[in-house]
């Protein structure tokens, strides 16, 4: 009779269920990282493209607003733009340039520029959107009297800020090295590199 009986089944333990709950949580980490690497292996060699401006850069700066903008800077005599990532870079030649109205010709041609490009909208960040760069370039083309100047105004700053180029930060050091250059190629300086250049001729025949 003891034969017949029916086996009760056994009550699982909470053993049992921390067993299969650590189970779960090690399968888990191990099956994303296999997922992972075979996409690794299947993408390999194949170029990760993004977008480092989402979200920022709004509105964009068109093809058509940059036609715009050389029509409105016509008036000088030679004009370059670019545009690339977030800097918009005007080059303007021009030869009533001067270093004494170098300031004055760069700010004319930034209000030309806020005429097109509101400075708020496109060169002004926005919390954490970024915005715009803008650099102008402005020279003249006289070897006499050479005169070139830049004009910068990234998304952070409230106002625009001016560098002479042509004019040295440190006439010293420029004043040094015209001397000896000038040195270098005196005669003497020449004599003596012939000499030196001879000596070691004659130390290379004995």
């Amino acid at each position: 009779m003891s034969g017949n009986r029916k086996q009760k089944p056994r009550k699982r333990t909470w053993a049992f269920y921390t067993i299969i709950a650590s189970l779960i949580i090690l399968v888990l980490p191990v099956a994303y990282l296999g997922i992972t690497g075979i996409r690794s292996l299947l993408e390999r060699g194949t170029p990760l493209v993004g977008d480092r401006y989402q979200n920022d850069l709004d509105p964009a700066i068109k093809d058509e607003d940059l036609e715009t903008l050389k029509t409105v800077l016509a008036e000088y005599e030679q004009v370059n733009i670019s545009l690339k990532t977030s800097t918009l870079r005007i080059y303007v030649l021009n030869d009533s340039i001067t270093e004494s109205n170098m300031n004055d010709f760069l700010s004319g041609v930034y209000e030309k520029v806020l005429g097109v490009f509101d400075k708020e909208t496109y060169f002004t960040t926005r919390g954490v959107q970024k915005q715009y760069d803008l650099e102008i370039h402005a020279f003249n083309d006289s070897e006499e009297a050479y005169a070139y100047g830049l004009l910068v105004k990234n998304a952070n700053m409230e106002e625009p800020l001016f560098d002479l180029l042509s004019e040295p930060r440190s006439q010293e050091i420029v004043d040094y090295f015209y001397e000896v250059d000038v040195e270098t190629q005196s005669p003497e300086a020449e004599a003596e590199g012939e000499v030196s250049e001879e000596n070691v001729d004659e130390a290379e025949g004995e």
